[in-house]
């Protein structure tokens, strides 16, 4: 029985190990809740760069095809048409434009997760918990049963000793033999 209690030990140490790697570990699921936390930070900004690049792809296609697109930017520069007069007050009228905006790069968040070193620590150190639960438990019913043991007087009439008592054994009787059958 005692052998059984100890191998509990054992596996408390698998089931230690496999619960917090299961749910703490390098693959587990909290490793995959932000797995899939910075897919969707990602899905949402290949969206914006997708928009932002079919702004910029308007502009471009605008920008080589449209001649009052030209002439609009154009303007924005300081340029003007042939025949044309303007003044130009310096520090006044600059680029009110606001330049294009290309999108940003996301870099992915480092993941949060416990390594293989510490989950095996703890389960070792839940296995050895356990593990001298049951041994203080054996010696502590050990001393319970010598303290329960009363002095015994030893042959010799001393008291102090404690001798234990002889335990009397029962020798088997055979049983009477029965009657003969007589009908």
């Amino acid at each position: 029985m005692r052998v059984v209690k100890y191998c509990v030990a054992l596996w408390v140490l698998v089931v230690v190990y496999t619960t917090v790697s299961l749910f703490a570990g390098e693959r587990g699921i909290s490793a995959y809740n932000e797995l899939l936390e910075e897919l969707a930070r990602q899905e949402t900004n290949m969206k914006d760069l997708k928009r932002i690049n079919m702004e910029l792809e308007n502009t471009k296609n605008a920008l080589l095809y449209d001649s009052d697109t030209i002439r609009v930017y154009a303007r924005d520069l300081g340029f003007g048409e042939e025949n044309e007069k303007f003044v130009r007050i310096v520090g006044l009228g600059q680029n009110r434009k606001v330049p294009l905006f290309p999108g940003e790069v996301v870099i992915p968040e480092e993941r949060q997760y416990m390594d293989n070193k510490t989950i095996c620590l703890i389960s070792i150190f839940a296995a050895l918990t356990v593990f001298i639960a049951f041994l203080v438990q054996d010696i502590l019913d050990l001393n319970l049963n010598q303290e329960r043991r009363a002095p015994f007087l030893d042959p010799a009439g001393v008291a102090g000793r404690s001798v234990p008592l002889k335990t009397f054994r029962r020798t088997p009787q055979a049983f009477p033999p029965e009657p003969p059958f007589t009908s």
